[in-house]
């Protein structure tokens, strides 16, 4: 699921901790990538990337079901319409709303 958020001041760490996602490697330039772990096994995650883009950030939100999944085989099957998804993009939005962190 794609969706966007206004970020103009706040750092990516300020966000990341806010949200509860840590930090992964993204090897694709000026994008990020974050996990969260939706219980206590290593999967399923959610994994979130996108890219920052003049005030705002645009995010896609998927659950990685195992760790050899890719990115363009879950466009295939479907892994962006669980909806734990849409109640996580709900999670992340009232977080942002609510935050009382200011610029760095």
């Amino acid at each position: 699921m794609e969706f966007i958020i206004n970020l103009p001041t706040k750092s990516m760490s300020n966000f990341m901790q806010l949200i509860g996602y840590q930090s992964i490697h993204f090897e694709k330039k000026g994008e990020f990538s974050m996990l969260r772990s939706i219980d206590k096994s290593n999967y399923p995650k959610f994994h979130l990337y996108g890219r920052r883009t003049n005030g705002t950030i645009i995010l896609r939100l998927h659950i990685d079901k195992k760790e050899t999944l890719h990115e363009n085989l879950l466009d295939i099957i479907g892994f962006h319409d669980d909806d734990r998804i849409r109640v996580e993009v709900e999670r992340i939005q009232k977080l942002l709303k609510e935050s009382t962190i200011d610029n760095d």
